[in-house]
């Protein structure tokens, strides 16, 4: 399939479409009377699906918070452990 502008529009509507929902399902649920769901933040959700850069949000390499050990993601934890017990055994 080659990859043209319809290909890319075609894209980039699902992904509004899907960003919509979710926004729609997470400001019914919480109920914030104060959040308006506009064309500009479906678009900002729709491309980068990170809405904030909080701890629980961010890569914690680029985190401000924590020590050196709290700075390596669950992936590097994970080899990090299974070396270990390489070395146990």
């Amino acid at each position: 399939m080659y990859r043209n502008m319809n290909f890319r529009r075609q894209n980039e509507q699902k992904a509004k479409s899907k960003a919509q929902k979710y926004l729609k399902r997470v400001f019914n649920s919480i109920d914030f009377p104060g959040l308006v769901i506009t064309p500009s933040r479906v678009g900002i959700m729709a491309r980068t699906r990170c809405t904030c850069s909080c701890n629980m949000c961010c890569n914690p390499r680029h985190a401000t918070w924590g020590n050196h050990e709290e700075h390596i993601t669950m992936q590097e934890r994970k080899a990090e452990e299974d070396f270990y017990q390489q070395l146990e055994e």
